[in-house]
């Protein structure tokens, strides 16, 4: 696979890049999580579900779409983080991670086996650089959208246009400075088709306390490698 050059400073990241690997056909296999310390947004909790959907256009013209795994979201006004998606296409299991950015915890919870899967995550902020195989630079641009409320809740809107000198990828996001949060996005990608979602059902309340630490009965198990929680399976 050939990977072109990107440059990122990891100073705050979504909960959903934390090392968790899509869904597999047997469940769902998770990494270690970087090496970056989080950053906790204080004061701005909230919930809403996230949905999307990917186009992917064939070599014949025809497009297949298909739907992503819808992911319900929380934050409390700590800043820890709780993420919701089922695994599997039956919704009958669902995957949990629950992190904590004071605590630079992570928590996977198995809801069959009642055991929280705890990471450490790292105690300091890195940069972190990416480059291509040949080596090249690609040439970004920025176009201000000017401003949308979505959910009731005021967004900025962001165009950025990065060209290699084979492709160009577009990707536009509309983003609410006060929660630091995207409500909309899409992105556009020739190698892999466009991809659009979006945060719905939002609500600026604060979450309930305990959606946010394993429950009681949950065995807490530290994890230094990688780990599978298996569908369906009891041990």
């Amino acid at each position: 696979m050939r990977h072109h050059p990107i440059m990122a400073i990891c100073a705050v990241w979504a909960a959903g890049a934390l090392g968790q690997i899509p869904n597999g056909p047997g469940g769902t296999r998770n990494g270690t999580p970087p090496e970056i310390a989080l950053r906790p947004v204080i004061g701005a909790p909230y919930s809403g579900e996230e949905v999307g959907e990917h186009v992917q256009t064939q070599a014949d013209g025809t497009q297949v779409t298909s739907i992503l795994t819808p992911t319900k979201l929380y934050r409390d006004s700590a800043g820890r983080t709780r993420r919701e998606w089922p695994l599997g296409g039956n919704g009958a299991q669902v995957a949990i991670e629950i992190t904590d950015p004071v605590a630079q915890d992570k928590y996977t919870l198995d809801t069959v086996n009642k055991v929280a899967h705890r990471q450490q995550l790292a105690r300091k902020l890195i940069t972190r650089t990416e480059t291509s195989e040949e080596g090249t630079v690609p040439r970004t641009t920025t176009v201000k959208l000017g401003h949308r409320t979505i959910e009731g809740v005021l967004t900025e809107g962001t165009r950025l246009t990065t060209t290699w000198p084979a492709i160009s990828v577009v990707r536009e996001t509309w983003t609410s400075p006060g929660l630091q949060i995207t409500l909309m996005g899409k992105s556009t990608d020739p190698r892999n088709g466009e991809e659009t979602w979006r945060l719905k059902n939002v609500d600026l309340g604060e979450p309930p306390a305990n959606l946010f630490k394993p429950p009681r009965e949950y065995k807490v198990v530290d994890e230094t490698g990688e780990f599978t929680i298996t569908r369906g399976a009891r041990r």
